[in-house]
């Protein structure tokens, strides 16, 4: 990982930590790219302004107000900016499907291809329901336009993103019940307090509910072998459910 973020309770530690860094990356013979580096000052939870950091080497500007810098692909400032990353990642991932379904691969590869395209921001950007369901109708669409299902045909062992959200989410909310570690401990506290909408924890408990367990002592594997697991668990169960619904509309129909 190249991207790297510091945490620092005064600016004399930030710089000490910075010095640091900079040491590290210049032993390893990398540069130090300060023209990509941002510095965000939060005082009682509100972003304020405060001065440049200057080294012999460069400088670190400070974040403006409105101004926000990407860590691993998601926009930031104070917090995450949950709008502005839903509009960014919906036009990146339409953009990514008609590419991709306009490619020579497949229908099955084109349809392994698209999952990728918006499953990594599921668990850090928030997505309300109706965001997803837009997002469904809309692939279906495409994907029907260009001949890869048909008009009703269902869609539950092909791609829905429902299942790809929820199965996300389970294997998330599965990792943070689960780890022993101090710092994900520290995150599970977080997500409790938060809002049923919002919280990746009381979400997973919500699409999963049964297949979750409390720690990782019930294991005797690791706990990210175990998160692929319930992750798979949960999808297969999922369409399973849905599939059976879909039959039991069709039967009626044709009672």
């Amino acid at each position: 990982m190249d991207d790297l973020k510091l945490y620092a309770e005064t600016e004399k530690q930030l710089v000490s930590l910075i010095e640091n860094v900079k040491t590290f990356t210049e032993d390893v013979c990398m540069d130090f790219g300060f023209n990509k580096c941002a510095k965000c000052t939060i005082k009682k939870g509100k972003k304020t302004t405060s001065e440049n950091i200057r080294s012999n080497d460069g400088f670190i500007e400070d974040l403006g107000e409105d101004a926000t810098y990407k860590y691993l692909g998601i926009e930031e400032n104070v917090t995450v900016e949950h709008e502005k990353m839903r509009h960014k990642v919906e036009q990146e991932y339409t953009s990514r499907l008609k590419k991709i379904l306009k490619s020579e691969l497949r229908p099955k590869n084109k349809i392994t291809a698209i999952i990728p395209a918006i499953t990594y921001g599921f668990g850090i950007v928030d997505w309300p329901q109706y965001n997803i369901s837009r997002l469904d109708s809309k692939t279906r669409k495409l994907l029907t336009l260009h001949k890869i299902i048909y008009r009703n045909q269902w869609t539950g062992n092909t791609y829905h993103e429902n299942h790809a959200y929820r199965a996300t989410i389970v294997s998330m909310g599965q990792y943070i019940k689960s780890s022993i570690d101090i710092t994900i401990e520290i995150v599970r506290d977080h997500h409790e307090r938060l809002h049923q909408q919002t919280s990746v924890t009381k979400l997973a408990e919500n699409f999963g509910g049964d297949i979750l367990e409390n720690t990782a002592e019930v294991y005797d594997e690791p706990v990210t072998d175990c998160k692929k697991k319930e992750k798979e668990i949960h999808r297969n169960r999922d369409r399973h459910k849905k599939n059976k619904d879909g039959n039991n509309i069709k039967e009626q129909e044709s009672s």
